[in-house]
Parts: structure tokens; sequence; C-alpha cells
């Protein structure tokens, strides 16, 4: 159960199989990605990373095809509003607008950027989706870094595991413990919500072996708590709001 991270958070933290993936690690980010001088996420231990993951009765090619639509993601995963991207492309910023942020008071002029897409592979049996986003001072000190990773692997054909890995670090986390205890709240509020709507998915293809689009709206956006404020004949076309699109 989760409120929109103002916080009560009481998260199962469930990770049944991300062990098994053969590629996926603790995908912590390198040097360099963030800032000149801000140091790789391994080097922080100011916040632990938030990982769950779960096998779903999905198959693998189903749930991916679903996932790769980054536009649905707003109908079934409670920590997104609108997004603007329609596919997933390394080096786009991924337009979107977040329903889970930090319940802190960030100093006068600080600015989120934009997350920015680092990585997306995906195959007939397994995906891996990662960006990277930062909070910066109008000086331009980043405050706070972090990425967020998605990966999906077939278990066999019926099933998928589904994994939802985040970590953040930065100065402000570094510095003020109450920031660090309410950014890792953040992180599992943030997982909490993927692998509930993970599981709305599930109920949806369980009722008549499809991810329709109209049914997960109907149904998804009361399960996680969120909703998207859209109807089921806009949901293919969710309007964008937060950030400016500077994609290329």
């Amino acid at each position: 159960v989760f409120t929109l991270c103002s916080f009560t958070i009481y998260s199962s933290a469930v990770d049944s199989c991300s062990s098994s993936f053969p590629s996926f690690s603790a995908p912590f980010a390198n040097p360099g990605l963030y800032g000149p001088n801000d140091p790789p996420l391994i080097d922080s231990n100011s916040t632990q990373p938030s990982l769950q993951s779960e096998i779903i009765n999905i198959p693998f090619s189903v749930m991916n095809h679903f996932f790769e639509q980054p536009q649905w993601w707003c109908l079934w995963n409670g920590l997104f509003g609108m997004v603007q991207n329609k596919i997933l492309k390394v080096g786009d910023q991924l337009m979107a607008d977040f329903n889970v942020l930090p319940n802190v008071t960030w100093p006068s002029g600080t600015q989120l950027f934009p997350p920015s897409i680092r990585f997306v592979n995906s195959t007939t049996i397994s995906a891996e989706y990662a960006w990277i986003y930062h909070f910066s001072t109008s000086s331009g000190d980043t405050l706070q870094f972090g990425r967020h990773n998605y990966a999906l692997f077939a278990i066999d054909s019926e099933h998928t595991c589904f994994i939802s890995w985040e970590k953040a670090a930065g100065q402000y986390i570094d510095t003020y413990t109450y920031v660090a205890k309410e950014v890792e709240k953040t992180l599992g509020c943030a997982t909490d919500a993927a692998m509930d709507g993970a599981r709305c998915l599930e109920f949806v293809f369980s009722l008549n072996g499809n991810l329709d689009v109209e049914t997960v709206e109907e149904l998804c956006h009361l399960w996680t708590g969120f909703g998207c404020e859209k109807t089921a004949a806009d949901a293919v076309d969710c309007l964008p709001y937060g950030f400016p699109n500077n994609n290329t």
C-alpha cells in the first residue's frame, strides 16, 4: 500500500527472479554520465538501491511489446503521468510527468532535468531499459542523480520475470540524512508502482489472453491508484505535459 509518495509505504520488496536473469547485475552508472564531478552510483552508500522482481504470468513477447509503448505507461504504472515518447531510443530525453518525486525542500532554483534514455536492449527472450536523471542548482551543481532500470526476460513460454531497479546519490543526499531517507522511500514507491502495475497487467491478461489498451486503462489506473485522466479512446495518444520536447 502506498500513497502518492507523501509517504506511507509498506513495500513487499519482492525479489523473486532477478538473480536468474543471465545478463542482469546491479546496473551501476559510470562516472561522467551526470556531471564532471559526480562519482559512480556504486560509490555512494547514502541510499540503498531499490530492487524488486516478480514472475508475471504473461508471455515475454506480449508483455515486452506492451512495455515498449512508453505512451501507455501512464495506463498501468503509477510512477508515470503522461509520457510523450512513442519509442525508447538511446540518447532521447524521456519526456514524462512523474507522479513520484522526493518529498523534500530543495534549494531555491533547483531544476529537474528531463531524464536521458541511456540503454535499450531488446531480444526475443529478454529486454533491458535504463535512463538517468539529475537535480541541479541554477549554477549547475548536481544535488541528486540516479538511474532507473527495467528488465524483462522469459522464464518459459508463459511467464516473464519483470525487474525494477533504481538508485540515487548526490551531494544533497550525502549531506542531509532526512533527504537520504525521503529519497530512499521514493525509490521504494517507484518500484512498488511498477510491480503493482505489472500485477494488474497479469490480471488483464488472465481475462482474455491479451493486453488490450482499453481494458488496461479501465482497470489498471484504479489498481495502481493513479489515473491518466484520459479516456480509453485517447490512450494510444496520451498528450504530453511537464518537460518540453528537445528530442531530435
